[in-house]
């Protein structure tokens, strides 16, 4: 006889959230990977292919038109026609054919980029280029003594990058992040010109974890797992009416923790990292709290929590059953290793999200906030409104077994809480941790007042509204002293700055490191620089035979590139032309020759060397970068973007502060 499985009813009542969830599931999934407008090569390759030969078909209708090449060659294109040609999606030259000497240029509609001496003596009609900026499809046109070049910008490739330039698809941004192209031919991928040449091919580039899916993938995956939560939600209401209290939060709890851990080991309900919500560079504590997208979700799952626990108590009226007279002292102290440990958590929490996060609460100033700083509020009221009824629960449960004034509640909390600070519990620093275990004696002293509730009831109808303004007065305090000293640090950081970079004695220290990299001994040894093997071995020793005083205080890297500006085994993949850019549009000289300095931010700066070596008969060998940052301003990864941003990442340059340099007494040079 065959077995028939029954699902439990409460389970079989509710499927069919789950089977509901499952379909936004695939349905996202579908979008991504098929229905996407770049879900598949073969919709890309189709929409690049009309891009370029719309833009092709455009530029020889315009040169069909007699009226133009008249206007073109006597050089009088009228105010409209050349508004019209600024519209183009393509980029037009004209040159006049002079006698001798190469054709002049007359018109052009783009400052951006000029075309190369290769696309202007080709004997080709058309082709495909890697220009300064960029990738691009070219077309000419040589008839009745005018040149015409048209340019149809494919990808952006700039040296540097920020928010403003970005390498991307000219036709189509978010393609770029899935596809990549080469010029030439391959089995698949082509892009061709209107007259039937291949230009060149497009290449999906491996998926990876930062791979963005579409907005409506997302909301069918957040939908989805709404749907899962809720699911959890009815399941463990149902085990509270039908079977146990403490059953249900035991799987409430269980269910959020096992998913919670499940989504930080798996891109789950999608890769939450694609959304700067997520990027620990705004805020980041630690693996758990590692960034504010992440501290958001935790916050609104323990307020989930907590009203579910004070839900069921009140609807129940649930009380403690103690059996013996020790099990009361046993839930006392339990209950204030719960509360004070719970209240040094969300201090640090509190405090770490003002101090070491780039989120603005300067509420003074209006105009420094911003989503983030909405996102930090929305946070904040979640721990202080979960933290209020977690307190206000577990008062409630453990009150009826003690005297009216539950002094044995503020002699336990004082002790557990002395206790984990001699233990270094909650990592809080200085006298902070003090004034927190005072103010929660003071909170729970409020808490278990009946003349203090019923004074507060007086003030406002409702005492929520009381507590709301206790914790928001609390909280306005943490924002205001953790600002101020958020502002000393910055302050005092920036002085270490200056400081170092007038000190006389880095010099010193720099110039004595510069004498072991001597045009000589690299011209000898560069050879060695081509192997990976002794690349690395010659740079450690470089590096190492510097007296400890310098090692101390710096972090070296060099950089290294041989005669074409290729990369000879650096430890990342910076490019000569960054490096190079740096030293040319951003660098600052030094008291030391040869040596400069370049400001990252008004926090981080660093110095750059270069050296080209050539060989004994005066040929290019190739050239070497020093890059040297103080160990207490040390950042592990260079971020060529940055210096995008010209002098203003100076602390000279502030409009925020004014300082004076002051040696020996005397000042050297100031900014107001």
């Amino acid at each position: 006889m065959p077995i028939k499985f029954k699902l439990p009813r409460f389970v079989s009542n509710n499927i069919y959230l789950l089977v509901l969830a499952a379909w936004l599931v695939t349905l996202s999934f579908i979008i991504d990977n098929y229905w996407s407008a770049n879900s598949n090569l073969l919709s890309v390759q189709k929409k690049m292919n009309s891009y370029v030969q719309d833009a092709e078909k455009d530029f020889s209708a315009l040169l069909s038109d007699s009226n133009f090449t008249k206007a073109a060659k006597q050089q009088k294109l009228h105010t409209t026609l050349r508004a019209e040609l600024q519209q183009k999606s393509y980029y037009l030259f004209l040159y006049q054919h002079s006698n001798p000497g190469s054709p002049i240029l007359q018109h052009w509609n783009t400052q951006y980029v000029l075309p190369d001496t290769g696309i202007i003596t080709s004997t080709a009609r058309s082709g495909f280029a890697q220009l300064p900026n960029g990738l691009y499809v070219w077309n000419r046109h040589d008839s009745a003594g005018i040149l015409a070049v048209m340019l149809i910008p494919v990808k952006w490739n700039y040296i540097v990058t920020n928010d403003y330039l970005k390498n991307t698809f000219v036709n189509d941004p978010s393609a770029g992040r899935q596809y990549d192209i080469f010029p030439g031919q391959a089995a698949e991928g082509n892009i061709y010109s209107h007259q039937g040449g291949s230009l060149f091919y497009l290449v999906r580039k491996d998926k990876t974890v930062n791979e963005k899916d579409t907005v409506i993938s997302i909301i069918f995956r957040i939908l989805a797992a709404l749907l899962v939560l809720l699911f959890v939600h009815f399941c463990a209401v149902y085990i509270a009416m039908h079977k146990r209290f403490l059953w249900s939060v035991i799987f409430l709890t269980a269910v959020i923790l096992f998913l919670r851990w499940i989504s930080y080991l798996v891109p789950i309900p999608f890769n939450l990292r694609q959304f700067e919500l997520f990027d620990p560079t705004i805020y980041g504590s630690d693996f758990i709290q590692r960034s504010l997208g992440d501290l958001l979700i935790n916050a609104s799952l323990f307020v989930w929590l907590i009203l579910f626990v004070r839900f069921q108590l009140h609807e129940k009226k649930i009380q403690l059953q103690l059996k013996t007279s020790n099990s009361k002292w046993i839930a006392l102290a339990l209950s204030c290793f719960i509360i004070v440990g719970v209240t040094f958590m969300s201090s640090n929490i509190v405090r770490s999200l003002i101090a070491d996060s780039q989120i603005s609460f300067d509420v003074i100033n209006f105009f420094s906030l911003n989503f983030y700083s909405v996102i930090g509020l929305i946070v904040l009221c979640c721990i202080a409104i979960g933290y209020y009824f977690l307190c206000q629960a577990i008062h409630y449960l453990i009150k009826p077994f003690f005297s009216r004034g539950f002094i044995e509640l503020y002699l336990c909390i004082a002790i557990t809480g002395l206790l984990a600070l001699s233990f270094g519990i909650g990592q809080l620093q200085g006298g902070f941790s003090i004034y927190i275990l005072l103010w929660l004696l003071l909170f729970l002293f409020m808490l278990n007042s009946t003349y203090l509730n019923l004074l507060a009831s007086l003030i406002v109808s409702s005492r929520l509204v009381f507590w709301l303004f206790f914790f928001s007065v609390s909280i306005a305090a943490i924002i205001i002293i953790e600002n101020n000293q958020k502002e000393f640090r910055n302050r005092y950081h920036y002085a270490e700055i200056l400081a170092t970079k007038t000190d006389p004695s880095s010099e010193s220290l720099l110039n004595s490191m510069l004498t072991d990299f001597r045009l000589d001994f690299l011209t000898e040894n560069f050879s060695r620089l081509k192997m990976e093997r002794s690349n690395k071995f010659l740079k450690d020793s470089l590096v190492n035979n510097n007296f400890s005083g310098y090692t101390n205080r710096y972090d070296t890297r060099i950089y290294t590139y041989d005669d074409k500006e290729a990369i000879l085994f650096n430890d990342d993949n910076t490019s000569f032309n960054q490096l190079n850019t740096i030293l040319n549009t951003q660098a600052k000289a030094t008291g030391v020759q040869g040596l400069y300095y370049y400001d990252e931010s008004f926090d981080r700066f660093s110095y750059i060397s270069k050296k080209i070596i050539n060989d004994f008969s005066g040929n290019l060998l190739g050239s070497i970068f020093i890059l040297v940052t103080p160990k207490k301003i040390k950042n592990e990864m260079l971020y060529p973007e940055l210096f995008s941003r010209g002098t203003q990442n100076a602390i000279e340059n502030s409009s925020l502060y004014a300082f004076a340099i002051y040696s020996k007494g005397k000042l050297i040079s100031s900014h107001n």
